[in-house]
C-alpha cells in the first residue's frame, strides 16, 4: 500500500482480522442496511413512474401510452 506524502492513512488496515462472530454482526449489519435502501429505492422509483404517468395523463387528458391519433382509422 502506497503511503501519501504526508504518511497519514485515513483508514488504515486493521492488524489482525476480526473475530468471525464480529464478521457476522457486520455482514448482518451490511445485508440490512442494503435491503432497505434497495427497497426505498424502488419505492422512490414505482411512485416517480406514477407521478409522471398521471402527469402524462393530466397533459395530454388520456390515456399517455396509446400510440397513435385519438380516433381510430377506418379501413374501408
Amino acid at each position: 500500500m502506497a503511503v501519501p506524502a504526508g504518511g497519514f492513512v485515513p483508514n488504515p488496515p486493521d492488524p489482525v482480522n476480526p473475530d468471525p462472530q464480529t464478521l457476522r454482526e457486520q455482514w448482518r449489519y451490511a445485508t440490512r442496511t442494503y435491503a432497505k435502501y434497495y427497497s426505498n429505492a424502488w419505492g422512490s422509483a414505482l411512485l416517480a413512474g406514477f407521478f409522471f404517468f398521471s402527469l402524462g395523463w393530466y397533459i395530454k387528458g388520456g390515456n399517455p401510452t396509446s400510440g397513435g391519433s385519438s380516433s381510430p382509422k377506418k379501413k374501408k
